[in-house]
Parts: structure tokens; C-alpha cells; sequence
């Protein structure tokens, strides 16, 4: 991809605000293959790994329905998961397509620009000698698994009991002034303690103390990590719909 179609699309996804880091972050973390564009509209095709039979995703984001228009008019797209965070262009695409979404596979964004901890007495970060100190079993977590979070700069939060880990949340995938809370696992014994909440505030705390805001991606029907993002004060941003047609 050339330079400048990149930082073109990096133009337009900044004019769309919160609800196109959907889009920066399958520019930044996923492998794009291409980048079509027209005056205010962008659609960014992404490969899946190698090793997937998965076909590839299309991320699309477009300021109107016009320029929404313009670009499907090109043609010539390859089989594909569409991918729209913006609502009032998703019903213009199923039409295009001749396809619905399936609301159960939708992803809801949460961001969060401050907030506090809540002091809980199991909730602390972790770090490489916990490697060696910490149960991690109890949450189905490898110490090579943790290392290499640690290793990449990630900041890893955990709910820690008699030695053994209960709940873990991290922040990763550094994007535009933000990090994710991301991997946040309770382990069954330990689920209707409040630990996830104590949790994720304590990554959103340290986020911000960053001079950074938190991003908060969740499946629609994850009800629990739903409710973990209201009671924390989140705010939605946008809702990711997956738009499959068998032909496109």
C-alpha cells in the first residue's frame, strides 16, 4: 500500500472520531492487503492468517450514504466479512450486499478517558517474577503466555489469592492515545465477587495515569463484560456488525 493512501485513510478515520478505531486498529494489527478509497469513504481489506481457511474482512467506514455508494460502486471485491461500525451506514451495506447482520455477533466499543481504582485487597499488577510466585493454573494461564504480554510492554493486572491467580485483565495494543483492556478471565471458582470489575477499573485507572483512555471491546451478548463496562461508566462508541454474504 502506498504511504499516502495510508495516510489518507488515517485522515478520514480521525474526522469519524471514537467510532473508526475499529477501523486504525485492523489498519495497525491485522494484515491489510489493500485500501480502496473515495471522497469520504474507505474500505480496508484485510488477508486472514495463513494457517485460516477464514475468508478475508472488509472494514468500511464512509462519512455518508454517498460516498458509502461511490465506493461499493467500484466492483471487483473479493469474498469477504464485511465489517461497519457506524449504524446508519449498516443498513445501506446489508442492502448492497443483500445480506444481514447477525445482531449476536456484534462487538461493542466502550471508551473510557478517566476514572479512578476501586481499592480492592487481591488487586494488584503483576510482573515477571510472578511468573514464578503465582498459581496461574486457576485462570487456564501459561507462564510463557504471561511472559510474553510482559515482555511486549503490556501491563498485566490480577486479582491474586493465597498465592493463586483468580482474575486477570491487560492493558495492550497501544492505538491512537488509548490502550484496550484486554483477556479479562475469571476463573469459575471465583466468578460473583466483583474481581472482574476491581479489575478492569484498576487497568483503566493506570491507563489514564498514562495520559492515555481506555478502549473496552466486548461481545453484545458477553452480558457480564456488559455490565462491567456500564457499572464502570464507560461510554459506547460504536457497535461493530459482521455482514457475511455467501457471494460477494
Amino acid at each position: 500500500m502506498q504511504p499516502a493512501t495510508v495516510h489518507a485513510a488515517h485522515a478520514l478515520f480521525a474526522q469519524l472520531g471514537h467510532v473508526a478505531l475499529p477501523l486504525i486498529a485492523a489498519l495497525t494489527y491485522d494484515t491489510p492487503l489493500d485500501i480502496r478509497m473515495v471522497p469520504g469513504a474507505a474500505a480496508l481489506i484485510c488477508v486472514p492468517p495463513t494457517v485460516s481457511r477464514q475468508p478475508a474482512s472488509i472494514w468500511v467506514a464512509a462519512a455518508d450514504h454517498e460516498a458509502l455508494l461511490a465506493l461499493l460502486g467500484q466492483g471487483g471485491w473479493p469474498p469477504a466479512r464485511w465489517y461497519v461500525c457506524q449504524p446508519e451506514q449498516r443498513a445501506l451495506l446489508e442492502s448492497c450486499l443483500g445480506c444481514a447482520h447477525g445482531p449476536g455477533r456484534d462487538e461493542l466499543l466502550f471508551v473510557a478517558h478517566g476514572g479512578s481504582a476501586l481499592p480492592h485487597p487481591l488487586v494488584r499488577p503483576l510482573a515477571l517474577a510472578d511468573v514464578q510466585q503465582v498459581q496461574l493454573d486457576p485462570c487456564g494461564l501459561s507462564p510463557t503466555a504471561l511472559r510474553h504480554w510482559i515482555w511486549r510492554g503490556w501491563r498485566f493486572f490480577g486479582a491474586v489469592e493465597s498465592g493463586r491467580l483468580l482474575c486477570h485483565a491487560l492493558a495492550a495494543y497501544p492505538l491512537a492515545q488509548s490502550d484496550e483492556i484486554a483477556a479479562v478471565f475469571t476463573a469459575p471458582e471465583a466468578r460473583g465477587r466483583g474481581l472482574a470489575t476491581a479489575v478492569v477499573a484498576a487497568i483503566r485507572a493506570d491507563i489514564h495515569g498514562r495520559g492515555r483512555f481506555a478502549r473496552y471491546l466486548v461481545r453484545r451478548n458477553n452480558h457480564a463484560s456488559v455490565r462491567i463496562a456500564n457499572r464502570l461508566g464507560m461510554q459506547l462508541v460504536a457497535t461493530i456488525s459482521e455482514i457475511s454474504p455467501s457471494i460477494v
